[in-house]
């Protein structure tokens, strides 16, 4: 220290010893190549994995996509059926072979089938957001968007070797590689 008892002087001494020179051999000094190359293994692994969810994620979108346009046709058709209820309700009163009850039930129901068709088509509404959220599209126009989906695949029935399988999440699955 100084005279100054506010200014104070120090020095620090700093040794490096190299792994090489200590007669440990090469191996020591690959490590930090190894580990390098276990990080590099570890992010592919990782890349694949979040590839293979969001693949499952937007093919599970697409199928309640796809379910929520078959509810919507369902429930297009029971209107119908509701609306024919009621205009066959009403002939059947104007002969004097049905109640005017028949007749209000048939309404009420032709009611709930068009509220029900309106929670469908909401559905389908709020399915195509989802599927059009996971692809991401950056621009305003994503609010506009409708699928038109095809005609659903026909579903074979495939055979299942269970050694094929183990060897084929041995080499896609992280978690399960030796």
């Amino acid at each position: 220290s100084g005279a100054d008892s506010s200014t104070y002087i120090g020095n620090w001494s700093l040794g490096v010893n190299q792994s090489l020179l200590r007669g440990r051999g090469m191996d020591v000094n690959l490590v930090d190549l190894r580990q390098a190359r276990n990080e590099e293994a570890i992010t592919q692994a990782e890349l694949r994995d979040f590839v293979m969810e969001l693949a499952a994620t937007v093919e599970a979108a697409y199928w309640e996509l796809a379910l929520a346009y078959e509810t919507e046709q369902i429930r297009e058709f029971s209107l119908e059926l509701a609306r024919e209820q009621v205009r066959i309700n009403r002939d059947l009163f104007e002969v004097g072979s049905a109640l005017q009850a028949d007749v209000l039930t048939a309404e009420a129901e032709v009611a709930e089938r068009r509220a029900d068709l309106i929670d469908a088509r909401s559905e389908v509404r709020q399915r195509t957001l989802d599927l059009v959220r996971l692809l991401g599209p950056n621009d305003d126009t994503h609010w506009a968007v409708t699928f038109e989906l095809g005609d659903l695949p026909e579903v074979e029935r495939v055979d299942i070797n269970p050694l094929v399988s183990a060897q084929l999440a041995k080499l896609y699955r992280p978690e399960l590689a030796p």
